[in-house]
């Protein structure tokens, strides 16, 4: 068995699924019921396995056991020695989570003292600064449809918006000076996925004008037979 790759802690699966290794803890093959690590590579299998529900039940009883008799203690430095790293280190506490968009990557770059409005960020990144400055000069309603997700959700939807740049990235090529009120713009997942249906992307007016005449001819079609009716 490779020793790369990506191990799950099971307890006693009784599935089988494809291009993922099953093979018995060593430390507990003298118990009544073994613990049992599956091994995943290449990663391609990796999907298969996460995306079978009987894997985290597995997974669930395997960790309860530790929980009661931790039997890996004192292995952590080991683990370490060799290379390991659990699952957990890569990713951030669900408190200091933040969403990645497609066209809001976060950048640790430092602002320069007194950048009040320009923005420097690299022609294949997207800043948080930026991000946060588009915020505050427009809001998190959308641009295109006018929805606030705190206005919807409550406040789990408070401050959540995507961020659409007017100008793509893709297409400078280099550093650039990005303006986070004349070049960027607050829209909703659903409107910022219509403004990308095409290469190249449809613009702001052109989307609140489709679905403009998509609300005029709801309304349409809503009042058309009462209408004939009074005449």
């Amino acid at each position: 068995m490779s020793d790369r790759g990506v191990w799950l802690l099971l307890d006693q699966p009784d599935f089988a699924v494809a291009g993922v290794e099953l093979s018995p803890v060593k430390s507990t093959k003298r118990f009544a019921t073994p613990l049992t690590w599956a091994h995943c590579w290449p990663p391609d299998s990796l999907v298969a396995l996460i995306s079978t529900p009987a894997v985290w039940t597995s997974f669930a009883r395997a960790t309860e056991r530790i929980l009661e008799a931790p039997i890996a203690r004192g292995h952590e430095d080991l683990l370490r020695k060799r290379g390991k790293r659990r699952l957990a280190e890569f990713w951030r506490p669900s408190n200091t989570a933040q969403a990645i968009y497609p066209d809001d990557i976060p950048n640790d770059e430092v602002f320069p003292e007194g950048a009040s409005r320009q923005v420097s960020v690299n022609a294949y990144e997207r800043n948080s600064e930026a991000r946060r400055r588009c915020i505050a000069h427009y809001g998190t309603r959308c641009c295109v449809c006018k929805l606030d997700f705190a206005e919807m959700y409550g406040e789990i939807g408070r401050g959540f918006i995507h961020i659409h740049h007017l100008k793509p990235l893709s297409e400078v090529g280099h550093e650039y000076q990005v303006d986070p009120i004349a070049d960027l713009r607050p829209v909703c997942p659903n409107c910022h996925a219509m403004i990308h249906r095409r290469n190249p992307a449809y613009s702001i007016e052109e989307v609140r004008a489709a679905l403009q005449r998509m609300e005029m001819l709801c309304f349409s079609r809503t009042w058309r037979f009462p209408l004939i009716g009074l005449a």
